[in-house]
């Protein structure tokens, strides 16, 4: 029996953040009819993906105007941990579209934020995203009329199953001019930027240009592997060498073993804790 065969009636749309809640308790009793043999089988989620958008569950942060359920993020984590009750996976993959439909609102211009919000709203769009930290950051080029991403990235969570893949060219690895940038911004009001409704995306361009730093060498560029970084002076019990050696690893798409498996030589055991000096019981 396949999920569209025990898909409930969704004719219905929710008005209530607990009405919300139940529509994804719903979809969890669906998922767990038969996640571990899909999660044996890997088969990519295309089926379990339409069920989150036939639910309604996809445009529940997005705007009410556009057709979006509008709720709050209280409520898209109340609906992520029910749908993981009923398969982790695809509650994981939840989770990270929302973060980045969520995504403009943390960087984008107000017409940036209408427009992506808009077109997934009204699209039923679900995301996916290529951004994580082992990778080297991606160079992005303007090219006139678009920008270009060159690189690689390892792993991209949902990328086979979303309308719309994120990219990022982070702002990483700063150096001290950058904590000048920092400092400049919190003068001028940049405080508690995690929560989207005090950050303010002008503030930090105003700072990066009062300081005269360019970004663009922080986030347009290729980084050599004999570059000294900013942190290297900083011991963390794990080498450079090492990190160079994942990176490597992550071009090539080989997976380093678990320590409990076999030691990787990261340079942590310099500590002599944790689980470099664990006794493996038979």
């Amino acid at each position: 029996m396949s999920i569209t065969d025990t898909s409930p009636d969704f004719a219905t749309r929710p008005s209530s953040s607990q009405e919300w809640i139940e529509r994804a308790r719903q979809v969890a009793a669906v998922l767990a009819t038969d996640a571990v043999q899909r999660d044996r089988a890997g088969r990519t989620p295309h089926a379990e993906v339409q069920l989150l958008k036939d639910a309604g569950l996809v445009t529940l942060l997005g705007p009410e105007e556009h057709g979006g359920a509008g709720e709050t993020w209280s409520t898209a984590y109340r609906v992520t941990r029910e749908v993981a009750r009923g398969d982790g996976s695809i509650g994981q993959l939840l989770g990270y579209h929302y973060l980045w439909a969520w995504a403009a609102r943390l960087v984008g211009t107000p017409e940036q934020i209408e427009e992506v919000e808009r077109l997934y709203t009204t699209g039923n769009l679900f995301f996916g995203g290529a951004v994580n930290p082992r990778d080297d950051d991606l160079v992005i080029t303007d090219e006139g009329e678009e920008l270009v991403f060159r690189g690689r990235k390892s792993f991209s969570t949902g990328s086979k199953v979303s309308d719309l893949t994120v990219l990022e060219g982070v702002l990483a690895r700063g150096d001290r001019r950058v904590g000048a940038v920092i400092e400049e911004a919190y003068r001028s009001g940049a405080i508690y930027d995690s929560w989207s409704e005090y950050f303010n995306n002008d503030v930090w361009m105003k700072a990066f240009e009062t300081c005269g730093v360019d970004m663009d060498f922080y986030t347009t560029r290729q980084r050599s592997l004999d570059e000294v970084f900013p942190c290297d002076f900083i011991d963390a019990g794990v080498t450079k060498e090492f990190l160079i050696r994942e990176w490597n690893c992550a071009v090539n798409e080989q997976v380093t073993p678990n320590c409990r498996q076999r030691c990787s030589g990261c340079g942590a055991k310099s500590f002599g804790s944790g689980v470099c000096y664990e006794t493996v019981k038979g």
